[in-house]
């Protein structure tokens, strides 16, 4: 999967302006990933599913799997689902991350800088929220991708590496970064599957090349 134009995929939704965040009475407000149902309604990383009663039936979701979205919450209806108001919508770039043992060369997937900004587990994903820079809004295509290194075993932690690949956008060696635009984007790559089945806890490595060199963090993370 590629980011087109450098645009994320931002639902635009003229529905919510009848929405007042001070007046308008809720149980509390969500803002979390989750996934999309076949219904329309939301499975949220917590484990509730959400249904967006200002939202027509049968809405649009433009082909997106999964969301990160800020709601309130209005009622707990019968059957154990929450009536709640959609206030704000993005949906990440989600993708299956690529295996370390099933790629010829990793370099190959991009040379370019990209920066990991915040990063958590929910969902069963890794994810993230990204940056990278960029000339005109004419560049073409930028890709990201997600690699899992299993040349070394996964028993605590699991090794990953983020790549990003401008094409024919590749910044000029010679001009400062801080003259480019800068695209600010989520990501969620999902990841459970990784680990060894019946584990409670691990640790997640992300390494990445920003415009100041390596980058690495690390986050402890329930995987219940």
């Amino acid at each position: 999967m590629m980011i087109k134009r450098l645009l994320p995929l931002v639902l635009a939704l003229s529905v919510l302006a009848s929405c007042d965040m001070k007046s308008d009475p809720f149980l509390y407000r969500g803002f979390m990933m989750g996934f999309i149902q076949e219904d329309g309604s939301f499975k949220g990383d917590d484990g509730r599913t959400y249904v967006f009663s200002n939202l027509s039936a049968g809405y649009d979701w433009q082909g997106a799997t999964r969301l990160l979205a800020l709601f309130d919450v209005t009622e707990e209806m019968a059957d154990g689902r929450y009536d709640s108001r959609l206030l704000e919508c993005n949906a990440p770039l989600y993708k299956e991350p690529l295996k370390s043992g099933e790629v010829e060369n990793i370099d190959a997937f991009g040379p370019d800088p990209i920066d990991v900004q915040d990063a958590w587990y929910s969902g069963g994903c890794i994810n993230m929220s990204n940056c990278f820079r960029y000339r005109s809004d004419e560049q073409g295509l930028h890709k990201v991708d997600l690699i899992v290194d299993l040349s070394r075993p996964v028993t605590d932690t699991l090794h990953l590496l983020l790549r990003h690949d401008a094409g024919a956008d590749r910044l000029e060696t010679d001009v400062p970064p801080a003259e480019y635009n800068l695209h600010r984007f989520y990501s969620s790559f999902p990841v459970a599957s990784f680990f060894p089945e019946g584990k409670d806890a691990g640790v997640i490595e992300i390494k990445w090349k920003w415009e100041d060199g390596d980058k690495k963090l690390c986050n402890k993370v329930n995987l219940k």
